[in-house]
């Protein structure tokens, strides 16, 4: 009877501590900057690695749905060759806040500063992310559409058609390169 004692005890033990430990390791924060990294990297398997598989983005208004929509949101981020900063990262619960610098090949061909993004939250569950919202910052904001003012008088002299099906048109890597293109051709034809 002793040692069976012993024996529930050393397995009560056991079990107290790996639960101590599962807890101690759930980092939030630790979720946001993996996810970050992967996002870096381009690689899709690893980004979608990183989501539940009903997880949303909510970006300035637009909601993001599932992990198909969110993929194809990453492969559109991959062609443009994204980079994002997180900074400030606070944990309350399961949720990160933090603020969000994005850089990517065609705010550069624009000539825009890096878009910032503040306030930014991610809920995680686990050790994956449920849900992303993120709010640009009013200057960014306000230099994007004074950029897609400028594009679409520019775009309705011979291009028009080419914006108004990419204003529609779906977050893919195939969207992404059309963008990229009309990017490139705007500035050839306006440059001074």
């Amino acid at each position: 009877m002793r040692k069976s004692a012993l024996v529930m005890v050393a397995v009560g033990a056991a079990f107290a501590v790996l639960l101590v430990s599962s807890c101690s390791e759930y980092n939030p924060a630790g979720v946001a900057r993996a996810y970050r990294d992967a996002y870096n990297s381009h690689n899709i398997s690893r980004i979608m690695a990183h989501l539940t598989d009903d997880a949303v983005l909510q970006m300035d208004g637009e909601r993001f749905s599932g992990k198909d929509q969110l993929q194809e949101m990453a492969r559109f981020d991959s062609v443009l060759n994204i980079e994002l900063t997180f900074t400030d990262l606070r944990v309350k619960g399961n949720t990160v806040t933090f603020k969000a610098t994005e850089r990517n090949d065609w705010l550069k061909l624009a000539g825009l500063q890096d878009h910032q993004y503040d306030p930014c939250s991610m809920t995680v569950q686990g050790d994956l992310i449920q849900e992303i919202q993120v709010k640009s910052t009013p200057e960014s904001m306000q230099q994007s559409q004074e950029l897609f003012k400028k594009l679409a008088q520019w775009a309705s002299k011979d291009h028009g058609q080419v914006l108004d099906e990419l204003s529609k048109s779906e977050y893919n890597a195939e969207s992404a390169r059309a963008w990229l293109n009309l990017l490139t051709q705007w500035k050839a034809e306006t440059a001074q």
